[in-house]
């Protein structure tokens, strides 16, 4: 959870850069924004500073209808900021701001025992297993969440920051998910392969490393998306949009897939129930992130452009024909 500062002009670096704008920002966040617009019932679990910056993150979740019950305060370190500019190509570069930060600061002891039981799905980002202690905190949480049968979503997403402990907490995590999401890019790095291996030979190296039973989604930008499950795979086709910005599809994709996943049983599921379905339940549970993730590059900002649930249910409408068609 973070203050993100954007700078809208391509080809300008932090030091170059003089206009950024504000918004809310961070992986799990975006993801929690995206299913309370899309009508579930979303926490975050984070930790801000006692500072301006914190106080507007926990406002900008209540507005947003998040449950920030348990997003603690940090008394000593201040919240997290991302700056981001963009190459000429329109790649992101980010700059964290301060090191340590309030949300690298998360420990177990400050989760509350109820969001346990109060839970069905949990999502995280392999980026929040760079930092200590907050790595270590969050893989005593997802394992005791993996404990007690709850769904574990993961997303691949890391920075090129190396940090050997984060990466094998990752593959730690894979080894325990349910659905994990990756783009191109990333499944080459976590399969270790080289540039012209292909998507086939890249999944089957990485198979040998995550959860036989686990969705693996391999998102392809505007190419769509694949989806892959005990060494089959099913095309997602892509959802067509006008789009100015880069930052979120990502996470856009995951808070659409919870929600097509939570209408097996009228607002969540239950594990047993996941392991049921086949790929082509999943293709179609999965229009609903390949919506949700398009409509996010609408603006710059994720957490601006995260659709609402009667926009994405019209879409999803068209999505799904245009697949059946092809």
């Amino acid at each position: 959870m973070a203050v993100d500062w954007l700078s809208l002009n391509r080809g300008e670096n932090f030091r170059t850069a003089k206009t950024f704008y504000r918004y809310l920002g961070g992986n799990a966040t975006n993801v929690a924004v995206g299913m309370a617009r899309l009508g579930l019932d979303s926490a975050l679990v984070s930790r801000v500073g006692d500072d301006i910056h914190g106080r507007y993150l926990l406002e900008k979740l209540q507005d947003e209808c998040v449950d920030a019950s348990f997003v603690s305060m940090d008394p000593v370190y201040p919240t997290a900021q991302c700056y981001m500019t963009s190459r000429l190509d329109g790649t992101p570069e980010y700059l964290n701001w301060p090191s340590p930060s309030a949300s690298k600061s998360l420990r177990v002891e400050h989760v509350p025992e109820s969001i346990y039981a109060q839970s069905w799905i949990w999502h995280t980002a392999a980026v929040t297993l760079i930092a200590r202690p907050r790595r270590e905190a969050l893989m005593e949480i997802l394992l005791r969440a993996v404990s007690e049968n709850k769904i574990l979503s993961f997303d691949g997403c890391f920075p090129e920051v190396e940090s050997e402990g984060g990466r094998k907490a990752a593959y730690a995590l894979m080894e325990k998910a349910d659905i994990i999401k990756i783009n191109l890019a990333e499944l080459r790095y976590w399969s270790n392969t080289s540039d012209d291996s292909t998507i086939a030979k890249m999944v089957e190296t990485l198979s040998k490393h995550i959860n036989p039973s686990a969705l693996l989604i391999i998102t392809l930008a505007e190419s769509g998306a694949e989806l892959w499950k005990g060494g089959a795979n099913l095309f997602c086709p892509p959802y067509k949009v006008e789009s100015i910005g880069d930052v979120g599809p990502g996470d856009g994709f995951a808070s659409g897939l919870i929600y097509g996943l939570s209408l097996i049983n009228n607002g969540f599921c239950r594990k047993e129930q996941m392991q049921r379905l086949s790929l082509q339940d999943w293709l179609e549970i999965a229009h609903y992130g390949a919506v949700a993730g398009a409509m996010v590059t609408r603006s710059r900002s994720a957490t601006e452009s995260f659709p609402q649930l009667d926009e994405l249910l019209e879409a999803v409408n068209t999505h799904s024909k245009m697949g059946a068609a092809d």
